[in-house]
């Protein structure tokens, strides 16, 4: 396969970046992050440094060769793919219980008012009363899941639901009182710890590092 780029701004900005990075590398799809400058105007002809046509280029962007593979939702399908379907579950229902929770949190990232770069500050304050309507929204949604599931994660194993849920889960360990959700605190605390995510935290003030193979004349 052609060597593969992943373009997206700072860690701390983006929880669509965090799911596109995070399903490539469950995916072992070998890629290099490229920092892109998304200081750009609004509406620039290229505002990312890659020179593409494509109508949609946005970040995060996958650029495989010649393929561009735009926004987190397609990337997230690409690394699936590339895995042969085993990052969703394998029956009909729990999968389509996977996805839609997917496009939930594509349609409303946080699932609660916090930014994502928020989730990693110092500070925390207490939640107020529309913000713990969210959380117990979702927590609503997570705990059957994790009632029925084999464990340790909402289908078993990690899947691409258990990964686009990640940046909400960071701050939601943080900032929420999940007393009341025992279940959904311990599925979060083992998501964060799962490699790939705790990679991902852990290179937040990192230098870009490659992942996979190293290209012939190019240092990881």
């Amino acid at each position: 396969m052609s060597q593969a780029f992943l373009h997206f701004g700072a860690r701390h900005a983006s929880g669509r970046a965090m799911r596109a990075w995070l399903a490539l590398r469950e995916a072992g799809f070998p890629f290099q992050e490229v920092a892109a400058d998304l200081r750009q105007p609004h509406g620039s002809p290229d505002p990312l440094p890659i020179g593409s046509p494509h109508p949609a280029v946005t970040a995060p962007l996958l650029v495989v060769g010649e393929t561009v593979v735009c926004g987190a939702p397609a990337i997230m399908a690409f690394a699936n793919d590339y895995a042969r379907g085993t990052l969703l579950p394998k029956d009909a229902g729990p999968r389509a219980a996977a996805r839609s929770i997917m496009a939930w949190q594509h349609a409303s990232p946080t699932c609660w008012r916090l930014a994502f770069e928020s989730t990693f500050d110092p500070w925390t304050r207490p939640l107020n009363g529309d913000e713990r309507s969210e959380v117990a929204r979702l927590c609503r949604v997570i705990e059957p899941l994790l009632a029925a599931s084999t464990g340790p994660f909402l289908f078993g194993p990690v899947s691409l639901a258990d990964l686009s849920l990640a940046p909400a889960a960071i701050g939601l360990l943080r900032h929420a009182d999940l007393s009341d959700w025992p279940a959904t605190g311990t599925w979060m605390e083992e998501l964060l710890s799962h490699p790939p995510v705790a990679a991902w935290i852990g290179g937040l003030d990192a230098p870009t590092r490659h992942h996979g193979p190293t290209p012939p004349g190019r240092e990881p």
